[in-house]
């Protein structure tokens, strides 16, 4: 009896060269090469993906070369996530930016045509609401949301240093702060961590850009510290998905001098909490093959048999930026022994959620395959792309890849 191992590889004379196959898709390892091409590739395919009218492509099924409908209303959170994506992508790479910049304005110039007068009974009796604007979902507004969006109009405005939607994102900001009580409370019914850390990360965006210390200073600290009362991942172990943007709050916070006491001790706790919760390295049998059944490096819902479910790619993608966001915040608040302990667990998962993305070997029997490169599935079952899965692993792989660079440049120690 013999035992062998065989390794699979497609050969692409165009290109001249081969490629590693993983269930069709890549080995569970990536380099910063690797990295570096899916970040560059996903930013195409949503440069790609935005319409004449500045909406993306929700969904698209590459093997039917066919734009599918949702069913259900057009997501802002979507749009304007895939838009932060867009906008660290060009401050990534500026050379990018007479490229980026039209398609990036043309998205913000939807989001700017939809806003219109507050609806009646948004607010506290008696509050003038005259001078505001709000921007609605499902014909509903929401101060986490709005917040979320005026934070997308300053966060451009840092990128590229034009004003253009200053007015509009004043007077957007003006509704969310007569919406929060001079404590900074809400007054919309159950937030969770999902409201809070979207409505601090426009916060302090708006505070970055306005240099407000005043009202808006007043309010991110307000907020900051209703937020870590209110915050629950620590006690119980769950990780929201936007837990993203409370730490990118932090780091913008950082840069403006402040130091929330509360993010340290989540960071740590999640540096430490999110690997021993990922899907361990591929185990080996006794003739050192990797067992094809193992998804090393993505993280799967509570409760789900992993012999039965793959891990989901926009959980897992999410994770990964939480968890390079984490090991950043720790890096810049001197705790570089922990930053040190997570980076092969966020290669890892970087090798992981690069497995959901279309690129040029896994699109060649595509009608139109050039379409299909840098997007994103959400599962292994479904090659269909989406935008709700593309952005997270646009900003993840950025977030990983930085972090990731910046250790390898790190000269060991004595």
């Amino acid at each position: 009896v013999f035992r062998f191992t065989t390794f699979s590889f497609l050969y692409l004379g165009d290109y001249n060269k081969f490629y590693p196959l993983f269930r069709g898709h890549r080995l569970d390892q990536a380099s910063n090469e690797d990295r570096r091409t899916a970040i560059d590739e996903a930013a195409q395919f949503l440069f790609d993906s935005i319409d004449d009218t500045g909406r993306y492509l929700e969904v698209y099924s590459p093997g039917k070369d066919k734009t599918q409908v949702t069913g259900w209303a057009y997501s802002l959170y979507d749009h304007a996530a895939s838009t932060f994506a867009l906008l660290s992508y060009i401050e990534r790479k500026p050379e990018q930016k007479d490229k980026f910049i039209p398609v990036v304005q043309s998205a913000l110039q939807y989001l700017a045509a939809l806003a219109t007068k507050c609806p009646s009974g948004s607010l506290p009796p008696g509050t003038e609401t005259h001078g505001m604007s709000c921007i609605l979902q499902s014909q509903e507004t929401s101060i986490p949301g709005q917040s979320f969006l005026v934070g997308l109009f300053a966060k451009y405005e840092l990128v590229t240093q034009e004003s253009t939607h200053r007015e509009l994102a004043t007077q957007l900001m003006d509704w969310v702060f007569a919406s929060l009580g001079d404590g900074g409370e809400l007054i919309y019914d159950q937030p969770t961590g999902h409201d809070d850390s979207q409505l601090l990360y426009g916060l302090t965006l708006w505070l970055q850009v306005t240099g407000d210390l005043t009202r808006t200073k007043k309010i991110v600290e307000k907020v900051s510290s209703w937020v870590s009362n209110r915050n629950e991942l620590v006690a119980d172990g769950a990780f929201p998905l936007t837990d993203e943007w409370l730490l990118e709050s932090y780091l913008v916070l950082a840069q403006l001098g402040e130091t929330p006491a509360y993010v340290m001790p989540i960071a740590s706790f999640l540096a430490t909490e999110l690997p021993r919760k990922q899907l361990p390295p591929n185990s080996e049998d006794s003739s050192g093959a990797h067992n094809p059944d193992d998804y090393p490096g993505g993280w799967l819902p509570e409760g789900a048999d992993p012999d039965l479910t793959p891990p989901p790619l926009a959980a897992s993608a999410v994770r990964l930026n939480v968890l390079s966001l984490a090991s950043k915040v720790l890096q810049k608040g001197g705790r570089g022994s922990e930053v040190d302990k997570v980076n092969a667990r966020i290669q890892l998962a970087s090798a992981f959620v690069l497995q959901f993305q279309h690129r040029v070997e896994t699109t060649m029997y595509f009608p139109v395959p050039a379409k299909s490169i840098g997007g994103v599935h959400c599962d292994f079952e479904d090659q269909d792309i989406w935008l709700k899965c593309t952005h997270p692993l646009l900003r993840a792989t950025m977030a990983a890849e930085g972090l990731l660079a910046d250790a390898a440049a790190r000269p060991l120690p004595a």
